[in-house]
C-alpha cells in the first residue's frame, strides 16, 4: 500500500518531475488539478496548447479524443478513427454519429444527415418566446447560388397559422389557419379554399386531369344521397358543363 501524506498545514499534495516542476495537484478539497494550481472541480486540466487532446482513450483499433482549441475551433469530442460515435444512457445507445457525419436517434444506421426513428418519431419545434418564430428554413443550391429558400412552419407573418414563406422572395404563398382554411396568395382566406392572384393575363387557377377517362372540376354542395352539383366540368368528348 502506498500512503500519501501533506506535511503542509494547506494539506496540499503535489506531484513534481525534473527541476520540482509541478504537474499535478491534490488540494484539501480532494480537487485534483493537472497543469493548473488551484482546479476548480473534483479533475480540471489546462493546457496551453492551441488543439490539444486532453483526454484520450484508445484501444488496437478506436481512438476517443476530448480537447479545446483556444482558437474559433472550440472545444471537440470526436473519434480519431473510422468508426461512429455514440451517446447512450441507462446503459442503452440513443444516439450515434456515423462515421460519414449522420446522426441518428434511435438507429444504429442513420440514412440522412439527421435520422429519427422509433415505434413513435416525433421532431418537435418549440418557440418560447412571444410571437417568435417555430419553424423550419430550407437552404440549397441552385444554379451556383446557394440561398435560403423556404421556410415552414408559425409565426412567420401569419401568426399561429401554418404558413408556407418563400424566403428567396420575401413573400407568403400559402397558410393553413386552425379552423381549416386555406389561403393561397392571402394570409387571411375567408373561405376553406381561397386563392387570390394579382398578375395581369394569367389564371387565378388551373385544375388538370390527363388521364384518359379524365374528369374535370366537381363542386358538390349538397350532403342528400341526391347531390346536386353546382359546377360540374368533364371530359371533351363526355358529359359537358352542369351549372
Amino acid at each position: 500500500q502506498l500512503y500519501l501524506s501533506s506535511p503542509e498545514s494547506d494539506g496540499i499534495i503535489t506531484f513534481q518531475t525534473g527541476g520540482f516542476n509541478e504537474r499535478m495537484r491534490i488540494t484539501n478539497t480532494g480537487n485534483v488539478g493537472i497543469n493548473t494550481t488551484s482546479p476548480n472541480t473534483k479533475l480540471e486540466v489546462v493546457t496551453s496548447g492551441t488543439s490539444e487532446n486532453i483526454f484520450q482513450v484508445r484501444n488496437a483499433t478506436q481512438t476517443l479524443a476530448l480537447g479545446v482549441n483556444d482558437g474559433s475551433g472550440g472545444a471537440f469530442l470526436f473519434t480519431n478513427s473510422n468508426h461512429a460515435l455514440r451517446f447512450g444512457c441507462n446503459g442503452s445507445e440513443v444516439g450515434r454519429f456515423s462515421n460519414t457525419g449522420n446522426f441518428g436517434i434511435g438507429t444504429t444506421a442513420p440514412e440522412q444527415k439527421l435520422h429519427v426513428e422509433g415505434s413513435t418519431a416525433i421532431v418537435r419545434v418549440k418557440s418560447t418566446t412571444d410571437n417568435q418564430n417555430a419553424s423550419i428554413w430550407f437552404n440549397s443550391n441552385q444554379g451556383g447560388t446557394q440561398a435560403d429558400r423556404w421556410e415552414i412552419g408559425t409565426n412567420i407573418s401569419a401568426g399561429t397559422d401554418l404558413e408556407f414563406f418563400d424566403r428567396l422572395n420575401s413573400a407568403s404563398r400559402m397558410v393553413i389557419q386552425n379552423d381549416g382554411k386555406v389561403g393561397i396568395g392571402t394570409i387571411s382566406p375567408s373561405s376553406k379554399l381561397f386563392v387570390k392572384h394579382d398578375v395581369a393575363s394569367e389564371w387565378a387557377g388551373t385544375f388538370q386531369n390527363l388521364s384518359s377517362n379524365a374528369y374535370g372540376l366537381s363542386i358538390d354542395c349538397s350532403t342528400a344521397s341526391s347531390a346536386t352539383f353546382v359546377l360540374a366540368a368533364y371530359s371533351p368528348s363526355g358529359t359537358g358543363m352542369f351549372l
